[in-house]
């Protein structure tokens, strides 16, 4: 069974753990960025959040907990509000 990104975001949700999102990219070049998702402490990692943009808006969105694997990423620290 597939889980659509909103019954994804619901699981999330409906745990009332605190979810933190750093940015990260994952190349050293800062070419491909993305979102690394921690949920109830920032060293608790479990995901990935990849966007695609064309022609400046969002064109894609994919919520990765497997492939790319989060550990694949470089963190920044920065943590958005």
């Amino acid at each position: 069974m597939r889980l659509t990104p909103e019954s994804k975001f619901k699981v999330v949700k409906d745990s009332n753990n605190i979810v933190f999102t750093e940015v990260g990219c994952l190349d050293a070049e800062k070419e491909n960025p993305c979102i690394i998702l921690s949920q109830g402490s920032k060293e608790n990692k479990g995901g990935l959040i990849l966007i695609e943009t064309k022609n400046s808006l969002v064109s894609r969105i994919d919520i990765c907990t497997v492939a790319p694997h989060w550990s694949s990423a470089i963190g920044t620290g920065e943590y958005p509000e």
